[in-house]
């Protein structure tokens, strides 16, 4: 039977990245299509990266890295970069934001989210739709019109895990049957 593409064990690096994906040699991330590239294969959820520019998506949509069955386990240094002017829309299903899902292995820093527009279902926040994971220094600002279990930066927040620093300037807009919704988390269990 032919193998998937991304399943093949020829194709467990990202062309054209400097690095080599782990902790010590993070794949670098310095071009908005380098980014969106990161979500195309599942095997490239447990990397770790770190931003080397910062990333302005006015003429290009992001992608959504990780999902319920694909979630990101990895690590995400933004390097105190700023990605800005994200146009993410997701209105269909629940998990929306630069990341959808992230599991308790993973951690997001240092990164800067500006002039954005997120909208979502259930489990939509600036930066992550459901978080098991540490996540810190993180800054979010635009707008978000979200459904249930929504926040500014997280959605929902599931043990272990956890914000430290950062901070959110952003209006959300929930819809009429939402009922939990926060300005940094809308859910925490």
């Amino acid at each position: 039977y032919p193998t998937a593409w991304w399943a093949s064990p020829s194709n467990t690096g990202i062309p054209f990245f400097d690095g080599n994906g782990t902790i010590s040699s993070p794949y670098e991330i310095g071009t908005v299509a380098a980014y969106n590239l990161i979500s195309s294969n599942p095997r490239w959820m447990g990397a770790h990266y770190k931003l080397t520019a910062n990333l302005n998506f006015a003429t290009a949509t992001p992608k959504i890295i990780g999902s319920l069955h694909t979630p990101f386990y990895g690590t995400f240094n933004g390097n105190s970069k700023t990605i800005s002017n994200l146009a993410i829309s997701n209105t269909t299903q629940p998990f929306t934001g630069l990341f959808g899902v992230i599991l308790a292995s993973s951690s997001i820093s240092s990164l800067n989210i500006a002039s954005s527009t997120i909208t979502g279902s259930d489990y939509t926040g600036g930066l992550v739709g459901l978080s098991m994971g540490a996540i810190s220094s993180v800054t979010f600002a635009g707008t978000l019109s979200v459904g249930n279990n929504s926040g500014g930066l997280v959605g929902s927040m599931i043990w272990p895990a956890s914000i430290s620093g950062g901070s959110v300037t952003a209006i959300v807009t929930a819809d009429t049957a939402a009922k939990i919704v926060g300005g940094l988390v809308g859910s925490s269990a």
